[in-house]
């Protein structure tokens, strides 16, 4: 009997308008481009929770290590996110931008599948009130 072939991992985007605004606020929103007109991944840092939609299911993963909400401009974070199915590791650095806590954020993301599957993808964002 074959073994049933692997699906591809593939990012899907969000659109900004499908996240409720009552979980908007002190979010960050991460694109592929700099031009972050299409976004493949939403961080809510009050609950410590992302979304982020694989092969065009939403899925929602938990921060299980997390040093980006005590960033500051400059600094270098990393974050894991995971659940049953997927573990998520980000790198970035932030940048101030605009006024109150507002910053861009650069760097890269790693979404790893339980099947041994990998995808690593720049990470261009915002992130702030």
């Amino acid at each position: 009997m074959k073994e049933p072939k692997a699906i591809k991992l593939v990012l899907d985007t969000i659109s900004k308008d499908a996240i409720l605004d009552s979980v908007k606020g002190g979010s960050c929103f991460y694109s592929e481009t700099q031009e972050n007109n299409k976004y493949i991944l939403f961080y809510q840092m009050i609950t410590n929770y992302t979304i982020i939609r694989i092969n065009d299911t939403i899925n929602i993963l938990k921060a299980i290590s997390n040093n980006s909400n005590k960033a500051t401009t400059s600094d270098s974070n990393e974050a894991i996110f995971s659940n049953a199915i997927y573990t998520l590791t980000l790198h970035t650095t932030n940048e101030k931008w605009g006024k109150d806590e507002s910053y861009k954020t650069t760097g890269k993301m790693t979404l790893k599948s339980k099947d041994g599957q990998s995808i690593t993808a720049p990470l261009y964002g915002e992130c702030g009130d």
